[in-house]
């Protein structure tokens, strides 16, 4: 979606991947008919909330809002899609 300039779509993919990430490591339980508040409630004991909030806050945007988003947008909303992941999958160093 980026090599076609689909910012907003390359938004909800990551979404998707981050909602996807934190079911496999058992930090939320995902459902169908759940909303981002639902996840958000599941996450309050996690450290995560407000990096899952700042996310789920430019997905509805972007989605639900008919929020326009441009490279230079985008670039700033992965940078929480960045700290999300790192923060849930730390990598491990070489040996």
């Amino acid at each position: 979606y980026l090599r076609e300039n689909n910012h907003r779509q390359a938004l909800r993919i990551l979404f998707l991947m981050v909602l996807k990430d934190l079911s496999s490591m058992e930090l939320i339980v995902w459902k169908k008919n759940k909303t981002n508040h639902d996840y958000l409630r599941e996450l309050k004991e996690t450290g995560i909330q407000l990096p899952y909030r700042r996310i789920s806050l430019a997905f509805d945007a972007a989605r639900y809002g008919n929020y326009m988003v441009n490279e230079t947008s985008f670039t700033q909303i992965k940078g929480h899609f960045d700290a999300i992941q790192k923060a849930i999958k730390p990598t491990t160093p070489s040996s």
